[in-house]
């Protein structure tokens, strides 16, 4: 459960970080937009009084929050609230002076309104969750209706022209419009979205050591072999280390298995947190791991492995008993396979064992090994 967590937790972080820079973008590009729309309506004489202080307000609104976004003084959530109530009390207005201005002087409703008004919709299925996003479309939607209403009763006036009730009837069709295609299409990309989650969730949990949360031996393996291939086509070093913790069996049996799997995530963080990115670590299989060290020839894994046998060696894992583990080193030569490597290695911590553990042994690709060699622990 804590591993789900975790990776919701970091999949969650970078949905924000792209949101945020979306909108980091398409602010200063929103705050043009308004004001170019102000500067053509004055020039061309088509600006009305929501117009005239309208926009201007709102792209400099629009320019503030934008602003405390960048210096993250406002949440995400918030600019998105604050950003569509802005949009939905202009909207509002506008419907409102639009209507009211055409059926109290006759006149004929704007049609270049009817262009920007699926904003409204875009904008909250684009900003908001579904449900919000839905709420919100239909209480517009019922606003512009009773809106409509209520120009009516106030100016008296009952008589609309067939030009501006075709209008209307526009408006309103297209709303339903917007807001079921949109509606749709969002719950579509959801449920494309969770899967690729829970695919990609399921294929990270089919790689990953359950205990531990490191790779697991099919990972492993997969690493391996990819990077045996990269470095005999380049001629890249390349070396693996492997390693269990000693006295393994004596802790689960004195302290039980549940303290046996502490030692085992603790060792698995130590030495997880110790390597470089490019260094693929896991659990091999039982208190076993193994490292595959890119780009490391033999000196430099068997420096590697000794700083990290000192830092088991110190990490005071157990309270009451030391915890140290024994390492086995060998690094790759052209015809190696993965097989080969992982047993050169694993004969290099046997012997690392046999020789009183806590140690570092290397095994050559040149060194005779027999065809078998197995220990058991003491």
């Amino acid at each position: 459960m804590k591993k789900k967590t975790m990776k919701g937790k970091t999949r969650n972080d970078s949905i924000q970080a792209s949101k945020r820079a979306a909108y980091l973008i398409g602010t200063p590009l929103g705050v043009f937009t308004l004001l170019l729309l102000w500067a053509l309506f004055y020039y061309f004489g088509n600006l009305s009084w929501l117009d005239y202080y309208g926009l201007p307000i709102g792209a400099f609104l629009l320019l503030f929050l934008g602003i405390f976004l960048w210096i993250k003084i406002l949440p995400i959530k918030t600019f998105e609230f604050l950003v569509y109530s802005l949009t939905f009390i202009y909207f509002s207005l506008k419907i409102y002076t639009v209507l009211n201005g055409a059926i109290s002087d006759g006149g004929q409703i704007e049609s270049d309104f009817i262009l920007w008004l699926p904003i409204i919709y875009i904008l909250g299925f684009g900003m908001l969750d579904i449900r919000d996003a839905l709420l919100c479309s239909l209480s517009f939607f019922i606003i512009i209706i009773l809106l409509g209403f209520f120009v009516v009763l106030q100016t008296g006036v009952f008589y609309i022209s067939p030009n501006n009730l075709y209008i209307l009837i526009e408006i309103y069709l297209s709303g339903v419009f917007y807001i079921i295609i949109l509606y749709l299409m969002s719950r579509v990309r959801e449920h494309y979205v969770t899967s690729l989650v829970t695919a990609d969730l399921m294929s990270k949990l089919a790689m990953t050591d359950s205990l531990t949360l490191v790779d697991n031996r099919r990972q492993l393996e997969k690493y391996l072999d990819d990077e045996i291939k990269r470095a005999d086509r380049h001629r890249l070093p390349l070396a693996v280390i492997m390693f269990d913790i000693d006295n393994f069996k004596r802790i689960n049996d004195r302290f039980g298995h549940a303290t046996g799997d502490i030692v085992l995530v603790k060792t698995a963080q130590i030495v997880r947190e110790s390597l470089r990115t490019s260094d693929h670590f896991g659990r091999w299989g039982g208190d076993e791991f193994l490292c595959v060290a890119t780009n490391t020839d033999e000196d430099t894994a068997i420096r590697l492995a000794e700083r990290l046998r000192k830092e088991l060696e110190q990490a005071k894992i157990h309270e009451t008993i030391p915890i140290t583990g024994s390492f086995g080193v060998t690094r790759f030569t052209r015809g190696d396979t993965p097989d080969g490597l992982v047993r050169r290695a694993d004969i290099g911590l046997f012997r690392a064992k046999n020789s009183g553990r806590n140690q570092v042994i290397t095994i050559s690709p040149e060194t005779t090994l027999p065809l078998s060699e197995n220990i058991a622990e003491q």
